[in-house]
């Protein structure tokens, strides 16, 4: 008969399973490491941000007069640091009573220090028929703790000016 001994079939399973194991080690021991590391990220980041915190003290909107595209439109919201880590801001939300929601990018990201108060402004061109007398509310959320460090205006709490 021919074929492969028995002998050489153990040694040839044996290796087989070693070279298996090694390269499933290798992939566990890779895998684990990423988990672990994302795990520890998370948590630190959770841990930072437990007591981040803001409000917002006021807003004010000015559609200059007119509410054309071509006049300047200013959203002017006065943010406050009520926590205790500093918070980096971008962008200010304005939902209207129709739901739309208008995201007002600011030109570069601000920083509100602990316990400092921080206006933030955007300008825009655009028109101001979808805003103007009819923001139902205006949110702003923080880039590095935005589950915690949050508020919203509702519309009681925004002046109008020139509109």
């Amino acid at each position: 008969m021919k074929g492969v001994s028995s002998m050489i079939a153990a040694v040839l399973l044996v290796l087989i399973t070693i070279v298996a194991s090694v390269f499933l080690s290798g992939w566990l021991t890779s895998t684990s490491s990423t988990q672990a590391e994302r795990i520890k990220n998370n948590t630190n980041t959770q841990l930072q941000c437990q007591f981040a915190d803001m409000y917002i003290k006021n807003v004010t909107y000015s559609c200059g007069g007119n509410c054309t595209t071509g006049t300047q439109h200013t959203t002017t919201v006065t943010l406050v640091n009520s926590g205790k880590k500093s918070l980096s801001i971008s962008s200010i939300y304005v939902l209207n009573t129709t739901g739309v929601v208008t995201v007002l990018n600011l030109n570069e990201t601000k920083t509100l220090s602990v316990s400092d108060a921080l206006t933030i402004t955007n300008t825009t061109r655009d028109t101001c028929s979808g805003i103007n007398n009819s923001i139902e509310a205006v949110t702003v959320s923080s880039l590095n703790c935005p589950a915690t460090a949050y508020d919203s205006a509702d519309i009681g709490r925004i002046t109008y000016a020139d509109c």
